[in-house]
């Protein structure tokens, strides 16, 4: 198998979780590695919590910490 810079696979995912920065992945050899995730063509995503359901103005975390805070909500996810 050749492994390039980038790899493009198609993937189910479980769209009540939030999805994965980046995993850690066994390679030939049996070196770890860890990749990033780029994900494309999300109608919506949360940069906050995660949640491919919603955008960070809808996002309950937002709102909850903007609240407790009285600031700006940092963006985990992106």
């Amino acid at each position: 198998m050749a492994w390039g810079k980038y790899l493009r696979v198609r993937v189910l995912i479980n769209i009540t979780k939030p999805l994965k920065r980046g995993q850690r992945v066994v390679v030939e050899g049996g070196k770890k590695i860890r990749t990033t995730f780029k994900y494309e063509r999300l109608p919506d995503f949360c940069y906050v919590c995660g949640m491919p359901d919603h955008q960070e103005q809808e996002c309950n975390e937002a709102i909850r910490i903007m609240k407790a805070k009285k600031s700006s909500v940092s963006l985990v996810h992106g």
